[in-house]
């Protein structure tokens, strides 16, 4: 190779790396608006943040993040016209299905990038999953296609497991979704499924009456948002000596047992990804609807042992995280 077939190839590198860096960076001169919507008192993992500033936005800088949640338990879906439309966002995170559902109410012009835990086509989020079409497109947990698992899980912890109590927001699609998948998989191996449906006036008090009728574990749907809450179903569960599987870590580490469902950073990590590619261009309706490709079972052994469980070897190798 002569010297100037060399410069050639070198100057030819050199123009596909830059050509490359210059395509992964954000767009230069413009402060990007997003708001973060979230359902109730439910939170953006900051995962969500930290794959932003990876990708080379810096709060502050080229970046503004508005994370008020907007929308509260009790308020009209509709409250989110005026703030949404009066505040110029190019983009608009929702996570949970409420959010997400009062910012398709609010608007169809501002690009849209959700999370929820249920089917977006059945909840009318997208038009199908390859092209989502509209505004709108975003991270899918689909939880309900775990519930097998689930089951098992809670059958090899408490083999003689035979009456299941299921917490479940009876007032959304996706955990309905959720439900009715758990009861087709508990009716597969012979357990039977009490209906905890939230919100409860008195929680504890449903959960004591069910204990009496035979109840020997709970499974919970994410009905509850708040830390507070987390940690108080926890203590009272084991309180019960009910061994309880949620679907998130957080309520592990708030107390309870066993937790397995996606991963909840993966999710954000993605939803920022999406927003990187519409500030770049892309239109979300073009952009497909993804989900998680991690599932995690985090094992609280110190619960265990309060609850006199021995967590058999198969589910301790399959495990992600374990606290004692």
């Amino acid at each position: 190779m002569n010297g100037r077939t060399g410069r050639v190839i070198v100057v030819l590198v050199f123009s596909l790396v830059y050509a490359s860096l210059a395509a992964s960076a954000p767009p230069a001169g413009k402060v990007y608006r997003v708001a973060v919507v979230t359902s109730g008192t439910g939170t953006l993992p900051v995962a969500f943040r930290d794959e932003l500033y990876s990708l080379g936005y810096v709060p502050g800088r080229n970046v503004l993040i508005d994370e008020h949640s907007f929308p509260a338990p009790n308020d009209p879906l509709l409250d989110l016209d005026e703030e949404l439309t009066g505040r110029q966002f190019d983009v608009i995170v929702t996570w949970g299905e409420r959010a997400t559902q009062a910012v398709r109410y609010a608007t169809r012009r501002v690009p849209v990038v959700f999370v929820v835990a249920g089917d977006p086509v059945a909840m009318l989020f997208a038009a199908t999953l390859d092209r989502p079409g509209g505004n709108m497109t975003g991270i899918a947990l689909n939880t309900s296609a775990l519930a097998a698992e689930r089951v098992r899980l809670l059958q090899v912890v408490v083999p003689s497991l035979s009456r299941l109590g299921v917490i479940w927001n009876s007032q959304e699609r996706g955990p309905t979704q959720q439900f009715t998948a758990i009861q087709a998989a508990a009716h597969a191996r012979a357990v039977d499924i009490l209906s905890l449906p939230a919100p409860m006036l008195d929680l504890e008090d449903t959960i004591r009456a069910a204990s009496g009728r035979g109840l020997e574990a709970l499974l919970v749907l994410s009905a509850l948002d708040s830390p507070g809450e987390r940690a108080a179903l926890s203590r009272f569960a084991s309180g019960q000596h009910l061994p309880t599987l949620f679907e998130t870590r957080d309520f592990v580490q708030a107390g309870g047992l066993m937790s397995y469902g996606p991963s909840l950073e993966e999710a954000a990590r993605m939803a920022a990804d999406y927003v990187d590619r519409i500030f770049k261009g892309a239109k979300a309706g073009d952009l497909p609807v993804t989900h998680p490709a991690k599932v995690e079972l985090v094992i609280n052994l110190g619960r265990a042992k309060d609850l006199r469980l021995t967590i058999p070897e198969s589910v301790l190798l399959q495990a992600d995280a374990i606290s004692e």
